[in-house]
């Protein structure tokens, strides 16, 4: 895929609303594009990778195991344009669940190591933006949780 087409779908995805497309260039540059095929696992609950990823064109499964055994139950199902992996490329903790794709499905892998080195102003212009999509991110997950909270009383 040349680079034309690609920016057209980073274009299309809200976690890059803000992006410039001199950064969306820089992006394509050091990130990952994968497809996964239905049923296909990304990675398992417990594993360590300071990696996150975004959902281009698909939809991705997310299973924790329920306890003893091999049962897992699904928790949510995320959709393009969605995000997901950031607690770990913050913190380095193992994943707390599994990712698995419903349908083929395409994704943009960013890795912390590359994201986190160089100085060049363009890279700190997108990582100050990744890092404040993070933020309204997780505040809203926050507020989410919260909320849940108050009607289990």
């Amino acid at each position: 895929m040349d680079q034309d087409k690609k920016i057209q779908i980073l274009k299309k995805i809200p976690f890059l609303k803000s992006f410039t497309e001199a950064e969306m260039e820089f992006l394509i540059g050091i990130a990952k594009w994968l497809k996964l095929e239905p049923g296909e696992i990304l990675f398992k609950e417990g594993t360590v990778e300071m990696a996150f990823y975004i959902i281009l064109k698909g939809h991705v499964s997310v299973q924790k195991k329920t306890g003893v055994g091999s049962l897992k139950k699904t928790l949510s199902t995320l959709n393009a344009g969605m995000c997901f992996g950031e607690m770990s490329f913050i913190l380095g903790k193992p994943r707390s669940a599994d990712i698995v794709s419903n349908e083929e499905t395409y994704i943009l892998k960013i890795e912390a190591e590359t994201l986190n080195k160089g100085e060049e102003p363009q890279l700190r212009s997108i990582q100050y933006k990744i890092y404040k999509t993070f933020s309204e991110i997780l505040a809203e997950r926050l507020l989410e949780a919260d909320q849940e909270l108050v009607r289990s009383f």
